[in-house]
């Protein structure tokens, strides 16, 4: 079965970038957290991650973009639990980090460049070149 991907997103950068054939679904705003819980909902509908939540070196206290890729294509056994219990435990992750030192108020250039990393991690996708699943 050909995987049909979607993306969470809040990186503008990742947004203009999307191919037709993929659906992003941009929170214009949203931080990093709420990508993990947007992602988690698609999840709990049967969607199944094709990228690991907390790829990148990044931590969630450090950047605020994120960008999670899922296969949209209806999901169930081993690989979807394996999905809810990654997204569950990065949400939780994500939470722990935020609530011991938050997102320091980060300048403009700075903020660019970490959408530019962001975009660095699904680049390749994005490109059209074919994903795993």
């Amino acid at each position: 079965m050909k995987t049909k991907p979607l993306i969470v997103t809040n990186n503008d950068k990742v947004r203009n970038r999307c191919p037709d054939q993929v659906e992003c679904r941009f929170l214009d705003g949203g931080t990093y957290l709420e990508v993990l819980k947007a992602a988690r909902d698609c999840i709990h509908q049967g969607c199944r991650l094709l990228n690991h939540p907390m790829a990148g070196s990044l931590k969630p206290n450090q950047t605020p973009f994120k960008t999670i890729v899922l296969d949209a294509q209806r999901s169930e056994g081993q690989d979807w639990l394996e999905s809810v219990h990654l997204i569950e435990n990065s949400i939780e992750g994500a939470e722990k980090f935020l609530s011991q030192k938050g997102l320091p108020p980060w300048p403009e250039h700075i903020r660019e460049d970490f959408k530019t990393v962001d975009l660095s991690l699904v680049k390749r996708m994005l490109e059209g070149e074919p994903l795993r699943g």
